[in-house]
């Protein structure tokens, strides 16, 4: 059965978020906790050490990763570049929900790791130009936008007399 462009294209943009999340998770390992294992990865992942293994083994022969099974797992000159990348991408992301659209700074890391993954460079950047366009020319209408937008306690109903 031949797969229509898009469905392929989805598969493949599937996996390069599975090994991009692999990727991410191993740099965290490595600049938390100087290390980063099978065991570790399957972990924080939520996932089995056999899956991790497999998609960790995917990475090695695609000259992302470093070590054996057995071994702590480091990420090569290729694999710091994607990390690099998509810290970046996040950064950008979590930068303008807090600076642009008032979401307090834990919550837009969160969104930001859920979207990050998904969103076109060029997207990125020009969202970094908007907040700064913004924040250089309009920066009393990004506060009121912030006022605006920041939840508020609900207040309770007027008496009705």
């Amino acid at each position: 059965m031949i797969q229509s462009s898009q469905h392929q294209h989805q598969r493949q943009q599937a996996v390069s978020t599975v090994r991009e999340t692999y990727i991410e998770t191993i740099a965290d390992l490595l600049r938390l906790k100087g290390r980063a294992r099978i065991r570790d990865i399957a972990n924080k992942l939520g996932v089995a050490p056999p899956s991790a293994s497999e998609v960790v083994a995917s990475l090695r022969r695609n000259g992302m990763v470093s070590g054996g099974p057995w071994q702590a797992i480091g990420l090569t000159a290729a694999g710091r570049r994607v990390a690099e990348r998509l810290g970046r991408r996040q950064a950008a992301l979590v930068r303008f929900m807090v600076e642009v659209m008032a979401i307090r700074a834990a919550e837009a890391d969160a969104i930001a790791c859920r979207i990050e993954h998904h969103v076109d460079p060029t997207f990125v950047n020009r969202l970094l130009k908007l907040a700064q366009f913004l924040g250089s020319h309009s920066p009393d209408a990004l506060k009121a936008f912030a006022s605006q937008a920041s939840p508020r306690k609900a207040r309770a109903p007027a008496a009705r007399g």
